[in-house]
C-alpha cells in the first residue's frame, strides 16, 4: 500500500518533489499546498510539468490538509525569511500525526545544533503525534554531512575536513533569498543577512557540529601522508574502507551484510 503524501509548496524545490512523488509507485500524492493564489486551484501535475492531471488540486487551506491524515509532508517552502509561521506550518502536521520531510529550517539539519526556540515546539509536536522530522537537503544537508562522512571511510587518518562550496547562483529563481540573504543585486553599503554575526554558523554549523560529534578525539589529531601517489591512495583506500568498517559490522546482527545494512558512517577512531 503506498505511502500518502502531501507536497507543501511548488516552488524551486516543490515542483519537483510534486513529479517525483506522483512518479513513485510506493507513493500516493493526496495533496498539495500552494501560496500564491495564481496557484491555488490548479492541478498538481500543471504545477509541476507533468502532462496527465493528477486530480489533486493546490490549496492554501492548512486545516484541511492536515485533516487529511497524510502519512507523510515534504515540506520545502520558503521559511529562514518566515521561521514562525513556517515552525507553526511543520507542528501543526507532527502534532497530529504526519511525518514531516523537509528541506527548510535548515538549522534543523542536525537537531542538537538548533536553537531551543525551534527544537522545543518540534520535539514536543513530534512527542505529541507520535511522528518523525528530518531536515536534509543538499547544502545544508548531503555535501556537509552525508559526503565527507561517506568520504572519510575511505581514508586511514584525517586531520582535518574542508567541504568547499562552489556554486553558480546567477540564475536561481529566489530574488528574496539571493538578495536578502546573499546580497546579490543589491549595492556594495548593503549588508547581507548572510554576513551579520553568528549568521553563517546558524545556517552550515549544524552539519559541522554533525562531523565533530560523530569524530571522537578532535584535539588529538595526525596529518595523513601527503605524497602518496594516486595508485597507493587507492590501495590505501580499499584497505580503509575495510578496517573502518570493523566496528560497524561487530556490532550488527548476525548473517551476511551489506552497506544498505550498516550505518553510513564507519569512521570510529579516524581523527587522532
Amino acid at each position: 500500500m503506498p505511502l500518502r503524501v502531501i507536497q507543501f509548496s511548488t516552488g524551486n524545490v516543490g515542483r519537483h518533489a510534486s513529479r517525483s512523488i506522483v512518479h513513485r509507485p510506493d507513493l500516493e500524492l493526496v495533496g498539495v499546498h500552494a501560496s500564491s493564489p495564481d496557484k491555488v486551484g490548479r492541478d498538481a501535475a500543471d504545477l509541476c510539468g507533468l502532462a496527465d492531471p493528477t486530480g489533486i488540486v493546490a490549496t492554501d487551506d492548512l486545516d484541511a490538509l492536515v485533516t487529511l491524515r497524510a502519512d507523510c509532508v515534504i515540506y520545502t517552502s520558503q521559511a529562514e525569511t518566515r521561521p514562525d509561521a513556517a515552525l507553526a506550518e511543520i507542528t501543526a502536521f507532527l502534532a497530529a500525526g504526519t511525518n514531516v520531510v523537509g528541506t527548510s529550517l535548515f538549522w534543523l539539519v542536525y537537531p542538537p545544533h538548533a536553537d531551543a526556540w525551534l527544537r522545543d515546539p518540534i520535539e514536543a509536536a513530534c512527542a505529541a503525534g507520535g511522528t518523525t522530522m528530518y531536515v536534509n537537503g543538499i547544502d545544508p544537508g548531503f555535501s556537509g554531512d552525508l559526503l565527507p562522512l561517506a568520504a572519510l571511510s575511505l581514508t586511514e587518518r584525517a586531520g582535518s575536513i574542508l567541504v568547499p562550496e562552489i556554486c553558480d547562483y546567477g540564475p536561481y529563481d529566489d530574488a528574496e533569498f539571493t538578495g536578502v540573504s546573499f546580497g546579490f543585486g543589491t549595492t556594495p553599503d548593503d549588508v547581507p543577512t548572510l554576513f551579520l554575526p553568528g549568521v553563517l554558523a546558524s545556517i552550515w554549523g549544524g552539519p559541522v557540529q554533525l562531523l565533530a560529534d560523530e569524530l571522537v578525539a578532535l584535539a588529538h589529531l595526525v596529518v595523513g601522508n601527503d605524497f602518496t601517489d594516486h595508485n597507493e591512495a587507492g590501495v590505501i583506500a580499499t584497505a580503509a574502507k575495510a578496517v573502518n568498517a570493523i566496528a560497524a559490522v561487530c556490532a550488527a546482527p548476525p548473517g551476511h551484510t551489506s552497506l544498505r545494512d550498516l550505518p553510513v558512517s564507519q569512521v570510529q577512531g579516524l581523527m587522532r
